[in-house]
């Protein structure tokens, strides 16, 4: 499926949380939903490559609202503060995305069993850890009688694809 960012809707007034902004898809992913009015959230552990996404951002979507919150993706307690940090700032979360995740350039019978733990606990705890609170954040939403337009959206890289 190709993706334009003509396809994507008017999100003025919708808060956007994005993990893995501090590489070049969650970048542009940040950018694209800016330039058409999200206002952002985005994830990161390092400062410094906080600080350069940000800049890029800003360079990419100038007036853009971007907030940073630290935290570790695949820890459930970390995610859940991080989570109700922002709920409690913004009110709401209407789109995540999960694209955090990173590659070990080698076949299987290459990879160490560390490397693939670290690649299984981004890519696959991460994931569950940040979606569960924002599911959770729409259930208690609905609950209340509150509208909910929630939306994930988890990217992926081709590297799978590769031998």
């Amino acid at each position: 499926m190709t993706w334009r960012t003509s396809d994507i809707p008017d999100l003025t007034g919708r808060r956007a949380v994005i993990t893995g902004v501090t590489g070049g898809l969650g970048v542009h992913t940040a950018i694209g939903l800016a330039r058409h009015g999200a206002s952002l959230v985005v994830t990161a552990r390092d400062a410094k490559k906080a600080d350069e996404a940000l800049a890029r951002i800003e360079q990419g979507a100038p007036g853009a609202g971007v907030d940073v919150i630290s935290l570790d993706l695949a820890d459930l307690a970390d995610t859940k503060r991080a989570a109700g940090e922002v709920v409690a700032a913004y009110d709401r979360v209407d789109i995540l995305v999960n694209n955090a995740g990173f590659v070990r350039d080698r076949m299987l019978v290459n990879c160490s069993e560390e490397e693939w733990d670290a690649v299984i606990r981004v890519h696959l705890k991460g994931h569950f850890c940040i979606s569960s609170h924002a599911c959770n954040h729409w259930r208690a939403r609905a609950k209340d009688g509150k509208p909910v337009s929630g939306r994930i959206i988890n990217t992926s890289s081709g590297a799978g694809l590769q031998g």
